[in-house]
């Protein structure tokens, strides 16, 4: 069985150096998957920043929650086992409300849980209160942490698979990208402006 990691985060969270640099947590390296595959069949719902999306695996329905462009928010997801049942969460301070999300989600799910938590998403040099508010989250509703990769300078775009509850990083251009392709000169003021100027959207 697989140990959790959310007691190596809390303490974890105490380093003067947490926030610097790419914290990464997870049992083996994300696989790919090309965007054309996670589209095809209308596959795939897209979150923009502060929207929450249940699905739970059907064969003919929606498979996967995709995430694109993320830098400075993240994704909180929590995949009940037992009923294949997917909750994502997209945010940059809208933590009340993730949490509200999340206590309708676990409500909604039915006989004996099985919850698997991930964490991914933030740009070097954020605040970290947030992630000791998620790890709060996590912990009262019983949830385990099996993946967290928060931090570093990258881009992120991310496609959580209802049938597997694992990630994906999307390969927007249908290829493996070069060696700092994804590298964002993004910075938290300009980030800003782009929340006020599309009303908190990202485009993809």
């Amino acid at each position: 069985m697989l140990l959790s990691f959310e007691k190596i985060l809390e303490g974890d969270i105490s380093f003067s150096g947490f926030g610097n640099s790419a914290y990464v947590m997870a049992y083996k390296d994300r696989p790919h998957i090309s965007k054309s595959e996670i589209d095809r069949y209308s596959n795939a719902a897209y979150l923009n920043i502060n929207e929450y999306l249940i699905i739970r695996y059907d064969k003919i329905g929606i498979r996967y929650i995709a995430v694109t462009s993320m830098s400075y928010d993240f994704i909180i997801s929590v995949y009940d086992i037992n009923s294949s049942s997917l909750f994502v969460g997209r945010a940059y301070d809208d933590l009340e409300n993730m949490d509200k999300e999340i206590s309708k989600f676990i409500n909604s799910l039915k006989g004996k849980k099985n919850l698997e938590g991930r964490i991914i998403g933030l740009h070097n040099n954020q605040k970290t209160p947030g992630v000791k508010i998620i790890l709060d989250i996590f912990r009262r509703y019983g949830i385990n942490i099996y993946e967290i990769d928060i931090f570093g300078d990258q881009i992120r775009n991310i496609a959580m698979d209802s049938k597997l509850g694992v990630p994906y990083n999307i390969l927007m251009l249908n290829r493996l990208y070069r060696p700092g392709e994804l590298k964002s000169d993004l910075d938290i003021i300009k980030f800003r402006k782009c929340l006020k100027k599309y009303g908190r959207k990202i485009n993809r």
